[in-house]
């Protein structure tokens, strides 16, 4: 598995002469490393060849290839995601975090496919819901050889609670309801009307009159007194205009 150390160790034998001399050395990814043994860790999958390499005092040399394949390690996820039940607009939480080879752990990549058309590519953050129903939310973590794990949640979003006004009176018999301002505005109104009546009531006072059309009414002796005082004056006209005794009517 990549990030796992491996060992390399090889021998050679030559002639008696020679053995001595010997000199080892392994190329592994282009890089030599002297010496029998040898231990190299791969950090990324793949296949590769390693070489061993056997050289004597005159220059002569054996070798051996050694293939090597080797597997990537997928990351683990955990994600965490909650309130897995909200009302619309409310807005849910959710975390998650990816444990992988130390040579991959830098390179994880997380997406959350939140089931209402929004995928947010990073690790942590928020969201709400605008419309009521059950989503399913998918998180998942990616490494760099394209290995992923994944995990999948259930979010209800509730719908709405909708209060029905209370129903109309089509032929007026019930009272409307009221909230108290239109009796404000009727004793507002009422209380106004007789601020100013008192006004106009102690200014009249203050000029010593009597409300209009008190003066013209007489009192009851004087319209008596004044109906004989007439009665009087026509009396008289009609002795000036009379005859005496004896006297002709003139034409």
């Amino acid at each position: 598995d990549e990030d796992a150390p491996v060992p390399f160790v090889g021998r050679g034998a030559d002639t008696p002469g020679d053995e001595q001399t010997l000199t080892f050395r392994w190329v592994v990814e282009d890089v030599d490393h002297a010496g029998e043994e040898y231990t190299h860790t791969f950090t990324d999958e793949g296949t590769y060849i390693v070489t061993f390499i056997v050289t004597d005092r005159e220059g002569a040399m054996g070798s051996l290839e050694v293939t090597v394949r080797v597997l990537n390690v997928a990351p683990e996820l955990e994600a965490q995601l909650g309130p897995l039940t909200v009302e619309e607009g409310d807005e849910l939480t959710f975390t998650a975090t990816g444990i992988d080879t130390a040579s991959d752990q830098e390179g994880l990549v997380f997406s959350w496919d939140m089931g209402d058309g929004t995928v947010v590519d990073e690790a942590n953050g928020v969201h709400g819901f605008l419309s009521f129903g059950e989503y399913t939310v998918t998180v998942t973590v990616t490494d760099d050889d394209g290995a992923e794990d994944a995990s999948t949640f259930t979010v209800v979003v509730l719908e709405p609670v909708v209060i029905d006004p209370p129903p109309s009176d089509p032929d007026g018999d019930e009272p409307t309801p009221d909230d108290g301002t239109s009796w404000l505005l009727y004793g507002g109104i009422a209380a106004i009307a007789v601020i100013v009546l008192m006004i106009v009531l102690w200014m009249l006072v203050l000029r010593g009159d009597s409300p209009e059309g008190a003066e013209d009414v007489p009192a009851e002796d004087e319209m008596v007194e004044e109906d004989y005082v007439v009665e009087e004056y026509h009396m008289a006209k009609e002795e000036e205009g009379r005859p005496e005794d004896g006297d002709e009517p003139s034409s």
